[in-house]
């Protein structure tokens, strides 16, 4: 017996409307490939950071540099790879690029459970 065939169970199914059922309500798999691709931009901790900031407000590189006290080209590359999937949305303002968090309903249900903008002992 391959691999292959140890994957998909061999006892025959009686139920196949549920089957088709739930088949017919899953979404595509680009859809889950583009979920998982999201996942794993979001496995690394500047890029949450990113997230955060740019929770609380639009920003442009520069300024998220300054308060991440990160190089600008590290910057950079992560907005680079958290665009690409989705996850941010930009714009343009003369020579500078502004960076938020993408508001579509999708992907906001995805990515709002990683935003952890605010210390969570706020103590006086």
């Amino acid at each position: 017996m391959t691999n292959s065939e140890n994957l998909i169970c061999s006892v025959v199914c009686l139920n196949e409307q549920k089957i088709q059922n739930i088949r017919t309500q899953l979404k595509s798999q680009s859809h889950f490939n583009s979920q998982a691709d999201m996942l794993k931009v979001l496995g690394h901790p500047v890029r949450l950071e990113i997230l955060a900031v740019l929770h609380l407000e639009e920003s442009c590189v520069c300024d998220l540099a300054n308060i991440l006290q990160k190089p600008v080209s590290t910057i950079s590359q992560h907005l680079k790879n958290m665009r690409n999937v989705g996850i941010l949305q930009s714009r343009q303002d003369g020579k500078l690029v502004f960076y938020k968090p993408n508001s579509s309903p999708e992907i906001w249900k995805l990515i709002h459970p990683f935003i952890t903008v605010f210390k969570e002992n706020n103590s006086c």
